[in-house]
């Protein structure tokens, strides 16, 4: 599997979930859900997709080293 395939985090915001949960800019999201994330429009698609209120899984790639994060996203 190639690592560099996913979508590259550019910015996290400050208090955010995702920053909560460790997620830096330069990180690879390959997978959201256990769904494979190639574009802005799968990552979009697997995040729809996911139970409100649920915790959301990410593979994360991070130099070279690959680990699940859960996120519980934040109620819209």
């Amino acid at each position: 599997e190639d690592s560099r395939e996913g979508l590259v985090v550019t910015d996290v915001a400050s208090g955010s979930p995702a920053e909560d949960a460790g997620i830096h800019p330069g990180d690879v999201i390959v997978k959201v859900n256990r769904r494979e994330v190639k574009s802005l429009q799968d990552y979009r698609d697997a995040l729809k997709k996911a139970k409100s209120g649920d915790p959301v899984l990410f593979l994360v790639n991070r130099g070279g080293h690959t680990f699940f994060v859960a996120i519980r996203p934040e109620k819209q």
